[in-house]
């Protein structure tokens, strides 16, 4: 194999496409005999200006590259032509070279293999090249978010307070007429670096007799976590202090974990401590008995009553089943015995409900409303952590350790597609055919 290199005189002005090509030849024949073929052969085929020789002489068409090979009285190869020539001129070129039938002393075959646009490889080196020097950019130069999360973070540690032992709070916690009680001093950070001052930490597991007199005559919003010991220390801290508002944090989420959107929604829908004592001490026998307050009242009379309701549907069950060996095919009588304790609306969701868990296999849990709080895979039920479900519904076996979850969370029902043999106190528990048509 010889390899032969062309150099024109003139350089090649830069380089946008290179046309790549292949021969065969009948005899033997040199790189002379292929270059004097694209010459000859093509001129005045198609133009002046794109004849090989003005080509040349204006820098348009760089050096042919000729790989040769000599075999069995045949002559083959491939060449390679860079050129300046724009898409229509170059795509011209490489139509006359292919058109070439005669190198040398014999009949020749050329073919265009194709053109390449060297410029999409250097496109590809640049766009790489970018994102080197950028991620190099990135490492050095902090984003304008982290520099605004840095500025609130230094805000947040040059305005927080130390008040005796472990006791951290905002600037001027005795001016505050109202002050967020929260846990610890990350707690106080983060509400700090949203720009809420009026907070103090209570220290710890137990509250300290010295945030006891900070809080003295003040209006108290108690901000725990949204797990067990932010359950356990609502607990004990309602028992030492007047609190008139709480709130906790989103299931899962620490107060310091929380962002200026979640903590503004919190704030808004806190709930006030002695809603419940207060719907308790109503006169039913004052005529201007507001609307709202009736309401309330009504929800504690219905949420007394849910165990009676869900008693009797177990007898109108029995006592229908005996009347109507064909419970199962009347579909009207089937949800007007249902329906005994749940509303129309209510029996339709449920419908849809077990329909859904059975086709993508996870559970649902509803609150005293029928509202979706929480979805899952049941791998996932045991590790839930949540205060205000009333209905699991799921598809699936319910054994002892769903039950004892159940029971935990107090949920009172579960609706499933089979159960285990357990003794049943505190949870009911249905089967989806008392729900299904």
């Amino acid at each position: 194999m010889i390899i032969f290199n062309f150099m024109d005189k003139i350089a090649i002005s830069s380089t946008k496409y290179v046309i790549n090509g292949k021969f065969e030849v009948n005899c033997f024949v040199d790189k002379p005999d292929i270059i004097g073929s694209f010459f000859g052969q093509t001129e005045g085929l198609i133009g002046d200006e794109l004849e090989f020789q003005n080509l040349q002489k204006t820098g348009k068409l760089g050096r042919i590259d000729i790989i040769l090979n000599k075999k069995n009285s045949k002559t083959t190869g491939k060449f390679k032509i860079p050129t300046s020539l724009d898409k229509i001129e170059v795509s011209l070129v490489a139509a006359a070279i292919e058109s070439v039938d005669k190198i040398g002393a014999g009949i020749g075959k050329i073919k265009i293999i194709n053109i390449e646009d060297v410029r999409i490889e250097k496109r590809k080196q640049v766009s790489k090249r970018a994102e080197e020097l950028l991620l190099k950019l990135r490492e050095s130069i902090p984003l304008s978010s982290e520099l605004s999360i840095n500025v609130s973070e230094n805000i947040s540690k040059n305005s927080i307070v130390k008040y005796g032992n472990e006791v951290y709070g905002g600037p001027n916690i005795k001016k505050q007429n109202e002050i967020i009680l929260v846990e610890g001093r990350a707690d106080v950070l983060n509400l700090l670096k949203h720009g809420i001052s009026n907070v103090l930490s209570f220290g710890g597991n137990k509250i300290s007799n010295f945030a006891l007199k900070l809080i003295e005559g003040k209006n108290i919003i108690l901000f725990l976590d949204g797990d067990s010991s932010g359950k356990n220390e609502f607990e004990m801290i309602k028992e030492k202090i007047d609190i008139e508002y709480y709130i906790f944090a989103p299931e899962g989420y620490c107060v310091e974990d929380l962002n200026f959107k979640m903590i503004s929604k919190l704030l808004k829908n806190k709930k006030k401590i002695n809603m419940e004592n207060e719907d308790e001490k109503v006169n039913l026998n004052d005529e201007n008995l507001d609307n709202n307050i009736f309401m309330k009242l009504k929800n504690i009379i219905i949420d007394k009553l849910e165990d009676l309701n869900e008693i009797n549907i177990e007898k109108n069950l029995i006592n229908k089943k005996n009347e109507n060996k064909n419970l199962k095919t009347n579909n009207h009588k089937s949800v007007e015995i249902k329906k005994s304790y749940l509303t129309k609306k209510q029996y339709d969701k449920l419908d849809i409900l077990i329909k859904e868990v059975k086709k993508n296999n996870n559970f649902i849990i509803l609150n005293k409303d029928f509202k979706n709080i929480k979805t899952g895979n049941i791998t996932e039920f045991n590790k839930l952590n949540i205060i205000n479900g009333k209905i699991l519904v799921f598809n699936g076996v319910c054994e002892n350790s769903i039950y004892k979850k159940a029971k935990d969370l107090k949920l009172k029902l579960i609706i499933c597609n089979k159960k285990a043999k357990l003794k049943l106190n505190d949870v009911k528990i249905k089967l989806f055919d008392e729900f299904t048509n």
